[in-house]
């Protein structure tokens, strides 16, 4: 019994306890509530007396809220509306400088007022958007604006989260900001509540719809930042609810609707585009991601492939698959392809190109563009996206588009092109076929998948299949028609290149037939001349590349009686086109490979002027290699010599594979090289023509310069004799050194000077007719391609052949100048040659400067004015005049690259001519004369220096005296140290040019001076420098200030007499 009555009197003295410490607590936790309101109170009241005592306000405001009447908390909430009011009334106030304290205040009233604020929130927001949007941009005011613009949302959160389609109107004119700046933060600021939503899909519809209202590139840009910062954290982390935002905003945009029926299409697509630049920031934030941690590395990885696995499942489990339109399905397939494709100019809109390209730039100027490795793109979602294809396939109204046929020949090249999905990439593709009923889009993506390793093997019976339903109606399906044969043809030539005809000893197909069969009799049947006559030649050189191809090597082929017909009329027609070249290449390969004994038909004096009226195009040339290949190896040299002369004007060209197609027929011939004794009367023959030589000089890699150096230095001059055939005709001198010179179109400087060392051999040892004979003949090739160059853009059919010449001509000529630098005692003697060149450059130079009064720095600062007004006026709001002012930046550019190209040519040559010993002989002397003369007040320092050299060149006694002191004249370096030494006047007795040298040297030295006024810039001392200047010339004469002056307006006497 006692121990039961212990037991219950310790188990009511337990109980006990434990009610007592609950009461504890709760009386505890009351006493620090009401403790802690009262410190709260306190302390908010000293907030905003600090808040204004602080800053700088004006004394109007000061005395409008009577600071000194508010002590309490009470007092505070009872005067809020009149400080709210007077506050607004001074913080609009145009210049206003206490604006950083009134933005402090209106932070304040945010925080301490709490739910009372309510009613004061949309003001305020409608002030800090204006004085973020339309105030001055004064640093300290933008600061302070931004600050309270961020307690102000953190303060309000919870009332702004209730109207939030009222938040984003407010907050329109930031997110439709030029500054990206400003619209990052508010993005990042409306995030912050957005995520509160309860029903985020209507609020990113109402979102989007608000922002299509008034389409910009900016305001899109605004949107996806916003949609982006809702479900990212940071320092490369994301929402801890990551997947359910981003599923609901994709959700909203993909099945958003507009307002009327007619916007459907644009404004789905305006939302699709917002979403696809989502989906490009969210990869680039992971991409760059770190955390400062000891293992960040593996961080970064770890949020890379969380970012890429949350978006590559979510869109392939639950929407791609589950599409149930197909216009939904395209809009999926574009938020997909980021995650495949790295690189993807969809997705930057025109605003984050332009930000790209300025830092490219930037990157650039600061040296650091520097290589990287390939990143490479882990899919994870295989098998998953398999399934969601083929579902995409079964949709009821599924029929591609150009979005579509990106997607999936991306996925098919990039995932599924290996052993293992061929079977799946052949499948999807029959499947897509059969489906579709557009047979333009359907070829467009087999075009886009050629190179899948299992095309030829899988696909092609696809192409076959469609190509005959085509031909059925060939006159409803015209352009069907030609696509068809153009893919043959595209095919053909990539797996069969046309240029290794003569190499190719078998004809091996590469594709079944047997789905082609009708294909290729409609092809043949089209061959004859009353159905020829209505094809035009580019489809039919295409008919014609796929046509040997058509045939298996067992066949009879059909068909070559009526090429050899096509191929007869094209080498006989006076057309000098491009095409027509290409056609009787397609036309004689085609006959190689099927009857080659057919090409003997043709006469050689038909084929010599075909190639003449070429004037040795790449495609003439292959098919001259073709026709030599068939008549066997020649040992006729009187032959070699007609051939040397039809294929001269090859080694002048600036492609390379020309001139290497040209020495490999030339190779071709076998004759005799002549035999040399040495002075120990031992006699050697080399086993090498020059063509052979020339042949493998072109062959050689171009990274590899010094094997090409190699071959060009066997043939110096003098020891080329070994090379060249017995009883070859001088052409052959000629060819090497055009060849030699040609060397200066290849793009690698480093192979430059050792060219310079062998051409200098023949300058010096050479005929010097012969060798400057052809230099003019090169030279003249030269102008007359950089005259075409704007004009030229007539391209063939054939794939790699007679290409666009991208040759950079302006530089090659540049270095023919500068190594006739290294000949001077040699082109001295031609100047009947480089005289008239160099007073054409000239020309040119005074034509392009006479019209640019605008120096390079204002001209780039005013394209860049206009390209940013292009951009903030939006796509949508470009006008003629901005389209115009565009137009005439592009021609100031071109302008400015052409007057760079001449002024770099004319000082090259100017450089020459100055170590000429007999300046007063040569060529056109007078005219030389008064064009230094001239120069010497060009604005160029450059020109200005060449010049001067060249009136130096003359040895006038008088001008040596003060040679040093003019050279340091022109240098800006020295400018200002060396005018001194240039006093003119006489006031003093302290004149540095004495009266007897004043008529030679002042002239020079105005012409100088002259040039020097007409540099215009903002650079620092450009005052004091003009001053300088113009004390000196201040020392002139009268007559040597009426010449000066003369010279000064001598743009103005030209057009006013």
């Amino acid at each position: 019994m006692e121990e039961s009555n212990e037991d219950e009197v310790f188990a009511k003295y337990y109980e006990a306890k434990k009610q007592f410490k609950k009461v504890k607590k709760v009386i505890k936790s009351q006493i620090m509530q009401t403790l802690f309101l009262r410190i709260k109170d306190l302390i908010s009241v000293q907030f905003i007396e600090r808040k204004i005592q602080y800053f700088i306000i004006s004394d109007a405001f000061v005395r409008e809220v009577r600071v000194k009447e508010i002590k309490t908390y009470a007092q505070l909430l009872h005067r809020s509306d009149d400080i709210f009011k007077t506050l607004c009334e001074h913080i609009v106030k145009p210049g206003s400088k206490s604006i950083p304290a009134f933005c402090a205040i209106l932070s304040a009233m945010a925080r301490d007022l709490r739910e009372k604020f309510h009613k004061h929130c949309w003001k305020s927001i409608e002030i800090l958007v204006n004085i973020l949007d339309l105030g001055e941009k004064v640093a300290e005011n933008m600061e302070a604006a931004y600050l309270c613009f961020s307690i102000l949302v953190k303060a309000q959160a919870s009332f702004l989260s209730k109207q939030l389609k009222k938040s984003f109107t407010n907050l329109l004119p930031l997110f439709a900001s030029s500054r990206d700046y400003v619209r990052r933060f508010a993005a990042e600021a409306y995030a912050y509540i957005l995520r509160k939503a309860s029903d985020l899909r209507s609020i990113v519809g109402f979102v989007t719809k608000q922002a299509y209202k008034t389409p910009h590139n900016y305001l899109s840009d605004g949107c996806a930042l916003l949609f982006y910062n809702t479900f990212v954290g940071i320092a490369g982390s994301f929402h801890s609810n990551c997947d359910q935002l981003l599923r609901d905003i994709v959700h909203a945009l993909v099945h958003a609707e507009a307002e009327n029926d007619t916007e459907k299409e644009n404004f789905h697509e305006f939302c699709v585009k917002i979403l696809v630049q989502v989906v490009g920031y969210t990869i680039e934030y992971a991409k760059n991601s770190k955390y400062e941690k000891k293992l960040f590395y593996q961080n970064v990885l770890t949020v890379n492939e969380i970012i890429r696995s949350l978006v590559q499942k979510y869109f392939l489990q639950k929407m791609l698959g589950e599409s149930k339109s197909m216009r939904e399905a395209v809009s999926i397939m574009r938020l997909l392809q980021p995650c495949i494709v790295l690189k993807n100019e969809n997705l930057m809109n025109e605003i984050t190109k332009k930000k790209k390209k300025k830092e490219k730039e930037n990157k650039k100027n600061k040296g650091k563009n520097e290589l990287k490795n390939a990143e490479k793109v882990v899919f994870i979602c295989v098998p998953e996206l398999k399934k969601s294809l083929d579902s995409v396939v079964k949709i009821e109204d599924f029929e591609l588009e150009q979005h579509s046929v990106d997607f999936i020949s991306e996925t098919l090249l990039t995932i599924f092109n290996d052993d293992k999905n061929r079977l799946f990439s052949r499948d999807i593709t029959l499947k897509i076929v059969e489906k579709s009923e557009n047979y333009q889009i359907v070829i467009e993506l087999l075009l886009k998948t050629i190179n899948l390793e299992s095309f030829d093997l899988y696909m092609m019976p696809a192409l076959g299949k469609i190509a005959t339903e085509i031909i059925k109606q060939p006159t409803q399906n015209n352009n069907l028609t030609k696509q068809v044969i153009s893919f043959y043809s595209i095919l053909c030539s990539q797996r069969r290149p046309i240029r290794e005809t003569v190499n190719r000893e078998s004809r091996a197909n590469f594709f079944d037939l047997s789905n082609h069969y009708a294909f290729r009799d409609w092809l043949i049947s089209n061959f004859k001349a009353d159905k020829r006559k209505q094809i035009n030649n580019e489809t039919l050189v295409d008919m014609i590349v796929a046509w040997p191809w058509l045939y298996s090597q067992a066949d009879a082929v059909k068909g070559a009686e009526d090429v050899l017909e096509i191929l007869q009329e094209a080498i006989k027609s006076s057309d000098k086109s491009v095409i027509n070249s290409q056609l009787v290449l397609s036309c004689t390969a085609g006959m190689y490979l099927t009857n080659k004994n057919l090409l003997k038909n043709i006469a050689k004096e038909d084929l010599d002027k075909f190639l003449e009226r070429q004037n040795c195009s790449e495609s003439s040339l292959l098919a001259f290699e073709i026709f030599v290949s068939v008549d066997g190896v020649s040992k006729d040299v009187d032959y070699m010599n007609r051939v040397v002369d039809l294929l001269s004007p090859a080694a002048l060209s600036s492609n390379g594979d020309v001139r290497k197609c040209a020495f490999k027929i030339l190779s071709t011939f076998d004759l005799p090289l002549p035999k040399i004794v040495d002075d120990e009367d031992k006699v050697r023959q080399q086993n090498k023509t020059v063509f052979e030589v020339l042949y493998e000089a072109e062959d050689s890699e171009l990274t590899n310069f010094r094997e090409r150096l190699l071959h060009l230095r066997k043939l110096r001059c003098g020891d080329h004799k070994e090379f060249i055939p017995v009883g070859s005709s001088e052409k052959v001198e000629m060819m090497i050194v055009a060849n030699l010179a040609s060397q200066f179109f290849v793009g690698f400087s480093p192979l430059w000077k050792g060219v310079y060392e062998v051409l200098a051999t023949y300058a010096n040892e050479m005929n010097i007719d012969t060798f400057w004979n052809t230099l003019n003949l090169w030279i003249n090739n030269l102008n007359d391609n950089i005259s075409k160059a704007k004009d030229s853009n007539e391209t063939g059919r054939l794939v790699g052949i007679d290409q666009t010449n991208r040759s950079d001509f302006v530089n090659a000529r540049i270095q023919l100048f500068t190594f006739f630098d290294t000949i001077p005692d040699v082109a001295e003697r031609r100047t009947r040659v480089i005289s008239p060149i160099l007073l054409n450059l000239y020309e040119q130079y005074i034509l392009l400067t006479s019209s640019t009064f605008l120096s390079s720095n204002v001209t780039e600062t005013i394209e860049e004015e206009k390209d940013r007004e292009v951009i903030e006026e939006g796509v949508n709001e470009e006008t003629e005049e901005t389209v115009e002012a565009l137009h005439l930046s592009n021609e100031n550019s071109n302008q400015r690259q052409e007057t760079t190209s001449v002024l770099k040519a004319l000082t090259s040559l100017l450089n020459v001519f100055s170590k000429f010993n007999a300046a007063k002989s040569v060529y056109l002397e007078p005219q030389l004369l008064s064009m230094y003369e001239q120069l010497l007040g060009s604005r160029h320092e450059s020109v200005q220096k060449a010049a001067l050299a060249c009136i130096f060149s003359y040895r006038n006694t008088i001008l040596a005296n003060y040679r040093e002191n003019l050279e340091a004249l022109i240098d800006e370096k020295t400018l200002r140290q060396t005018l001194p030494y240039f006093k003119l006047s006489d006031d003093e007795g302290d004149a540095q040019v004495v009266d007897e040298h004043r008529a030679v040297v002042v002239p020079i030295l105005l012409r100088l001076l002259n040039g020097k006024l007409l540099i215009n810039n903002k650079q620092k001392g450009m005052v004091s420098r003009r001053n300088g200047i113009i004390y000196v010339i201040g020392g002139c004469r009268s007559d040597e200030l009426t010449f000066f002056l003369t010279l000064f307006f001598e743009q103005v006497y030209k057009i006013f007499g």
